[in-house]
């Protein structure tokens, strides 16, 4: 070969797969070589890209669920003291209305001695 051709030759992109690879060339498998290589450092970056999503989405979750814990136990908090006021209260109720039946005791008592007195009024007026 002459010059001119081995200038050619380095010129190249690609040589022919007949020709040696001793001038730097990179033959058809070590494009598919390089082309893997890629593949698979595309694959390993999103794989660490999925990893580390996961990893926020799993924060993420906990944050949520400590929220909600926090939610749940206000609710609790406040539940209980509404259940400790529905016992002041009934206690209110029952002494309140034991007064109330007490109360209605005492007229029905008034209102029967009324009607007696008015009975012995109406008798005596009438004889």
């Amino acid at each position: 070969m002459s010059v001119g051709a081995e200038a050619a030759l380095a010129l190249e992109p690609w040589p022919h797969p007949g020709r040696a690879r001793s001038r730097g060339h990179v033959g058809a498998g070590g494009r598919t070589r390089v082309a893997r290589d890629v593949v698979q450092m595309e694959r390993r970056l999103l794989a660490d890209r999925v990893a580390l999503e996961r990893a926020v989405v799993v924060e993420h979750a906990a944050f949520a669920a400590q929220a909600l814990q926090r939610r749940r136990d206000a609710l609790l908090e406040t539940d209980a003291h509404l259940d400790e006021q529905d016992r002041v209260d009934d206690r209110h109720s029952q002494r309140d209305g034991l007064a109330l039946w007490q109360a209605h005791k005492d007229l029905r008592r008034e209102a029967r001695a009324r009607e007696t007195a008015r009975v012995v009024v109406d008798a005596a007026v009438g004889q």
